[in-house]
């Protein structure tokens, strides 16, 4: 079973996204911020992160350069609401810092799973990618 992990500080959300997942045959762990995320990630190795932008103890953003630091093939879904930022000016942001795939709220079962599989359909990141431009995007990233 493809296990994914699910990062998001609203409750509610989390809930409804994980019934989402495991309706479609995934294993769903979850995490309220990003701090505890990168642990469980490190003691579960998830196959996917969904994860949101806006959050206390450690932002979408950096949860997403985090992740790329540690696994630049992780496919990694970034959604949001915007809150008082603009939403698709996040979400472009988390896109050029990493995600895979960006996905606004609110969002159907059907754009969720479409988004997921399409991340889980691509490929890794370092096939993807020479190993110079991934030295390279990852020296981008931290600077």
């Amino acid at each position: 079973m493809n296990l994914i992990l699910v990062i998001d500080d609203d409750d509610a959300m989390c809930r409804t996204i994980s019934r989402m997942l495991s309706r479609n045959g995934f294993g769903v762990i979850t995490s309220s911020n990003g701090q505890d995320a990168l642990k469980l990630c490190a003691q579960h190795k998830p196959c996917m992160v969904i994860t949101d932008l806006i959050m206390p103890h450690k932002e979408g953003i950096e949860t997403i350069r985090a992740l790329r630091a540690k696994d630049p093939a992780m496919p990694i879904l970034a959604i949001s609401g915007g809150g008082m930022i603009n939403e698709t000016a996040l979400l472009h942001l988390a896109s050029a810092l990493g995600a895979s795939e960006t996905l606004a709220k609110p969002f159907t079962h059907g754009q969720l799973i479409a988004k997921v599989e399409r991340c889980l359909s691509r490929p890794a990141a370092a096939e993807i990618l020479g190993e110079t431009e991934l030295i390279s995007a990852r020296v981008t990233l931290e600077t």
